[in-house]
């Protein structure tokens, strides 16, 4: 089954030996009479060899998918469909605007309690560190925004992934109580040692409904607040 047309499309069956850069320029190219406002490729280990592109209409990113379906790169046949969520770089004026203030006011509050930190003796080599930890904490969290927005992007599968998986009281028998119940739920697949648990069921459509039914909050209270809940990769 697949998603409903919209800006963002995605790619996989890219070839993930080929560099991040050297991928998205490739791309670029390609894509450039489509107009394209967006190129994500992913770098983490689990989502090598995948891309989400987001283009200004419906229609330019339709043409796309046409022009790279099954278009050879790299000695690979890409594959090519509609995002299954919009991405999160898709905003309004407005709605960047937002997001910009909401980034230049946390910074300014920073720097505010760096400079009362510099300004007390001996607390500037701490001041030096909360600095440089607070930007690994916050290019951290970019990047988990970033990891999140692809595995929600994924288009539908009959298999669902449970990620990060952080509760030591997880069990395949605990999983299986949560979805049993689910129509079309078949079995669990639980991967200890990854953190990580495979949920399958009869088809697309039945994972679709189990997918936009469950709880966050259920799911965080259960197997901890980093967990990911999304399609499977095909």
């Amino acid at each position: 089954m697949s998603s409903e047309p919209k800006r963002t499309i995605y790619l996989n069956n890219l070839n993930d030996k080929v560099s991040i850069n050297k991928l998205r320029s490739n791309l670029a190219t390609l894509l450039q009479p489509y107009n394209p406002t967006n190129i994500i490729v992913a770098k983490t280990l689990r989502l090598k060899g995948q891309a989400f592109i987001t283009f200004q209409d419906v229609t330019n990113a339709q043409a796309a998918i046409n022009q790279l379906n099954n278009k050879q790169l790299f000695s690979k046949s890409m594959r090519a469909s509609f995002a299954h969520l919009e991405n999160d770089a898709v905003l309004s004026p407005k709605e960047q605007q937002e997001q910009y203030s909401r980034r230049y006011t946390g910074k300014i509050e920073r720097n505010k309690v760096a400079k009362l930190s510099r300004g007390k003796p001996g607390n500037q080599r701490a001041s030096t560190k909360t600095r440089k930890g607070d930007a690994v904490v916050e290019g951290q969290r970019e990047k988990n925004n970033i990891d999140v927005s692809m595995w929600k992007n994924l288009p539908p599968n009959h298999i669902l992934l449970l990620q990060n998986i952080s509760s030591t009281q997880v069990s395949k028998e605990t999983i299986e109580a949560l979805f049993t119940n689910f129509e079309g739920f078949e079995n669990t697949r639980f991967v200890k040692v990854r953190n990580l648990a495979f949920i399958e069921f009869e088809n697309e459509e039945f994972a679709k409904q189990c997918l936009a039914a469950m709880d966050d909050t259920v799911l965080k209270e259960k197997f901890g607040n980093d967990i990911i809940f999304s399609y499977a990769k095909k």
